[in-house]
């Protein structure tokens, strides 16, 4: 990539090599060539799909396009006898040695001037996060290497929009989706969208799920009260959010702020974990609100046992579709003794199927009973996308649409759905109506369906020879019954009419008998099944010998 003021160029190289029977191409690259499209180097795959343009940064000057001037040939090709790194290598007419062609595609970009007020929040790649950790305070340990987007935005509480967020959704503002969408490119979106709130300031760090992306203003986030409350930010203050995967959990240890939780309903445990629906991730040492029994109540998380064991993992994890072991610590403010009956249940495995409903027994009219929780009838039934033809929840509908859209099409041929990257090259053969890349369709109709001529004298497509050849064809080779004589298969009837007139001497009693009525002596005169026999094993050596 080249680059001059807030100008830049992309660039990459299109490579063929020259094969005698079927000419120039890309398709048929031995192994140690470069990728058909690759860098200048040719030590990985490059095209136009390896540059995405940021509109909130980049405007393209213009489109791709080829490299054509002196130094190349009318179509900006330029030949040797072998791949190059070195373009002094290259010469611009092909002679009878030059076996390599390459040319350079480039787009030439420059940097949108966009004010800082009106731009939105940029989406930042990181490979690394200085001073990450977990849990619900900022220690100094590193994190493994991982692809994250981060953006900065001011948090507001759900009161400020008229609306109470359950659970740990926000709502994100739409331009970080399309951030998202163009940072991604044909990579799909991580799901469940985890992301990592820090306050620097006050040393904390807490995670959540996303509920919508439609936050009234471009660089708001809206939080619930309680996560304000864990974090320390006050209404207003910016806070750093990055898109961070984490591990499903395996085990949870909560600790109440009251027993009198344990009061209100007959099996705290079973409540709990059907409450935990509306949460997306819980981080340790977070206080959170929990609606149990009409009436919300506070536990803090003391322990969380991510699925993976290893040093560098956060002390937080998803719990959508994991299975989880609830366990319990006395409560802070001592209450009833009841809160000993729910630690004896704790140990019973959950498994939280959000969005599921593969498992249902009936429980009353319109009503359906999951392994977890009551769902009604209602929120059961899905929409079809358009694109990909498959039943999506509606809970989850709109941004299933947007990102299969943007990825898929639907094939009318094979009826499948196909990634649009690979729409260019996905093709049917008219014939056997396979799926077939297009710059290897000329060689498919080669291999496949090019008429070949049988020794018999008919002409069979390729892939029809080989049945022809064991099954049909006149010439192919058969055994005599009698004698184990290979004949041609046309020949067969004539030839065992004749065999099987001579006479040969059983081998058990030396009688001489007609090779055709052979089966039928050993039957009746030895008590020989002849199915189970081979003629010509029973006939004399001499007669085989001189058939």
């Amino acid at each position: 990539m080249a680059s001059q003021g807030n100008e830049k160029v992309d660039s990459f190289y299109e490579n063929e090599r020259y094969y005698p029977l079927s000419g120039w191409s890309k398709s048929m690259l031995p192994f140690k060539d470069p990728h058909s499209f690759s860098n200048r180097d040719g030590t990985k795959a490059a095209d136009r799909h390896s540059f995405p343009l940021d509109p909130h940064e980049w405007k393209a000057v213009h489109e791709w396009r080829i490299v054509i001037n002196p130094s190349t040939d009318k179509k900006g090709w330029r030949y040797s006898i072998d791949f190059r790194t070195c373009d002094t290598k290259y010469v611009s007419t092909a002679a009878k040695t030059s076996l390599f062609r390459r040319r350079r595609w480039i787009r030439t970009k420059r940097r949108v001037q966009t004010s800082p007020r009106l731009r939105p929040p940029a989406i930042i790649a990181n490979r690394t996060s200085p001073e990450r950790s977990y849990g619900s305070s900022i220690s100094h340990a590193t994190s493994a290497p991982s692809p994250a987007a981060s953006f900065a935005l001011i948090c507001q509480p759900d009161t400020n929009v008229g609306r109470v967020l359950e659970g740990d959704k926000i709502l994100l503002p739409p331009s970080i989706l399309t951030g998202l969408m163009t940072k991604f490119g044909r990579e799909p979106l991580p799901s469940p969208m985890v992301f990592e709130i820090r306050n620097k300031r006050a040393r904390r760090i807490s995670h959540c799920g996303v509920l919508e992306f439609t936050a009234p203003d471009k660089s708001v986030a809206i939080l619930p009260s309680w996560m304000l409350r864990n974090l320390k930010l006050t209404p207003g203050e910016t806070s750093a959010f990055t898109l961070r995967p984490i591990p499903k959990l395996t085990d949870v240890l909560l600790q109440p702020l009251t027993s009198e939780f344990a009061e209100r309903c007959d099996d705290p445990v079973r409540e709990l974990t059907n409450a935990l629906e509306k949460f997306t991730c819980l981080t340790a040492g977070d206080s959170v609100p929990i609606p149990i029994a009409g009436k919300t109540h506070t536990f803090r998380i003391r322990k969380v046992q991510p699925e993976r064991k290893e040093k560098r993992l956060p002390s937080a994890g998803c719990i959508i579709d994991a299975d989880i072991k609830v366990g319990f610590m006395e409560a802070v403010k001592k209450g009833s003794q009841r809160i000993e009956k729910i630690a004896s249940k704790s140990n019973t495995d959950t498994k939280r199927q959000a969005q599921s409903t593969n498992r249902f027994e009936g429980k009353g009219p319109g009503v359906k009973l999951s392994a977890n929780r009551v769902i009604e009838a209602s929120e059961i039934s899905g929409k079809m996308c358009p694109t990909c033809r498959k039943d999506i929840p509606k809970s989850r509908f709109a941004l299933h649409e947007i990102q299969c859209m943007r990825l898929n099409i639907w094939c009318t041929e094979c009826n499948g759905v196909i990634r649009k990257v690979d729409a260019k090259r996905h093709s049917h053969c008219k014939k056997c109506g396979k799926v077939v890349n297009k710059d290897e369709m000329q060689t498919h109709m080669d291999t496949e369906h090019k008429l070949i001529r049988c020794v018999c004298g008919r002409s069979f497509e390729a892939n029809e020879m080989e049945s022809h050849k064991s099954l049909e064809c006149p010439r192919r080779q058969l055994n005599c019954r009698y004698c184990s004589v290979k004949v041609a298969a046309e020949d067969k009837a004539g030839h065992e009419m004749v065999c099987g007139g001579r006479s040969c001497t059983c081998r058990i009693c030396h009688e001489r008998v007609l090779r055709r009525g052979l089966g039928r002596h050993m039957a009746v005169v030895h008590k020989m099944n002849p199915s189970l026999l081979n003629t010509a094993e029973f006939a004399g050596p001499e007669e085989v010998r001189n058939h």
